[in-house]
């Protein structure tokens, strides 16, 4: 898979808030990168139009894992 997409994700609030992860292209996979509440946590991935839940006064930065186009030859 091809990566281009990243999703920088802020929260302020001392509450979680949820945010759907989409994109214009639908078969896009969202991987966890960093997850300033969770740093030593497993980075799991998210589907398409998934919720992600963003904990109070923390910072998430999620890859967009995109399909790789078969070359022409």
């Amino acid at each position: 898979m091809a990566s281009g997409l990243l999703a920088i994700l802020f929260n302020a609030h001392q509450e979680s808030i949820s945010f759907r992860l989409g994109t214009r292209q639908r078969d896009v996979h969202w991987t966890c990168v960093l997850d300033t509440a969770k740093p030593e946590a497993a980075r799991p991935a998210f589907e398409h139009m998934s919720e992600f839940p963003l904990q109070g006064r923390s910072l998430t930065v999620l890859r967009a894992e995109l399909p790789t186009i078969p070359s022409k030859t």
